[in-house]
């Protein structure tokens, strides 16, 4: 668990940090600690890394691609100022639109993999389905967003934000 926590520390402070200013690929870099804490769970309470924690980590870990990448966009002109590389300034607005779009798609499947592995039973697959496809269908709606493309973004942050505590709920609620 120690070793998780500080691969994060040194993940997130000496490789995504300056990997901002550098390529858009830090996105990818990012979700690495931020996807780590439900591992550092499944090490704390088994002792070890088993397909059930990875699975967690996958979630927390494409769920924030679509997230960040909505951050990207509502506050690309700040990143710009700070010189950094990110996506939404090196890839344009309607590629970072797509790139929400497929990686909300991506999603689904990782979060109804939980089922299988045990960790979740069907009310939480309902649940999550329809999250997930909530999610695809709201960032589908910024391909056809005109104008106030800092508005969609920022409310698909937010959305993003009341998706992950809704599917974890569902999957705790589940288990019970």
């Amino acid at each position: 668990t120690v070793v998780l926590a500080l691969s994060s520390l040194v993940i997130y402070a000496f490789i995504y940090t300056p990997l901002k200013y550098r390529t858009p690929l830090a996105l990818y870099v990012g979700a690495i600690p931020g996807a780590i804490p439900p591992l550092m769970g499944w090490t704390a309470a088994t002792g070890g890394i088993e397909a059930g924690a990875l699975a967690l980590f996958s979630v927390m870990f494409f769920w924030q691609l679509p997230h960040f990448l909505a951050i990207t966009l509502y506050l690309k002109d700040d990143y710009s100022r700070a010189g950094m590389k990110i996506y939404s300034i090196v890839h344009g607005e309607k590629r970072t639109r797509w790139a929400i779009l497929l990686t909300s798609v991506a999603l689904v499947p990782v979060t109804l993999s939980l089922i299988p592995l045990g960790l979740a039973g069907w009310g939480y697959g309902a649940v999550a389905l329809a999250l997930g496809l909530g999610l695809v269908f709201y960032s589908a709606s910024g391909l056809r967003a005109s104008g106030g493309g800092n508005q969609w973004a920022r409310s698909m942050f937010l959305a993003t934000i009341g998706y992950i505590p809704l599917l974890f709920t569902a999957m705790v609620l589940g288990a019970t």
